[in-house]
């Protein structure tokens, strides 16, 4: 079983996992994944701290989930490499969009990768 830690590690994993999930292709690579994805058009301003719509897109997945399908996520310094990397994954509006990884927050803790997108323009 283990401790609660290690309980909560293995929750993250099946939660980014499970029903919720979305298959996430990693598009340079050809590989997809099962991960979390979000969409959504409501930001805040910083200057007024009012509501504005303006998109707001991440993807959640599990380290050890990527790199057992061949995502290679650090370099050899250890130091993320998933910036730039391009990614889509369907809706719920059944629309597919290309987007770019823009930037990475890694949970060492409990192994997932918080991954904030942007829409790939050609």
């Amino acid at each position: 079983m283990g401790t609660i830690k290690d309980m909560a590690i293995r929750d993250c994993k099946r939660f980014s996992q499970g029903g919720f999930s979305s298959e996430i292709l990693f598009i340079t690579e050809e590989i997809s994944v099962l991960g979390l994805t979000s969409k959504h058009h409501l930001s805040i301003d910083s200057y007024t701290g009012a509501s504005v719509s303006s998109l707001n897109a991440h993807i959640t997945i599990n380290e050890q989930v990527m790199t057992a399908a061949g995502i290679t996520t650090r370099d050899l310094n250890d130091k993320f490499i998933l910036k730039g990397k391009k990614v889509s994954w369907t809706d719920a509006a059944d629309k597919t969009v290309v987007y770019v990884i823009n930037e990475v927050f890694p949970s060492e803790t409990f192994g997932l990768i918080v991954m904030n997108v942007g829409i790939w323009h050609s």
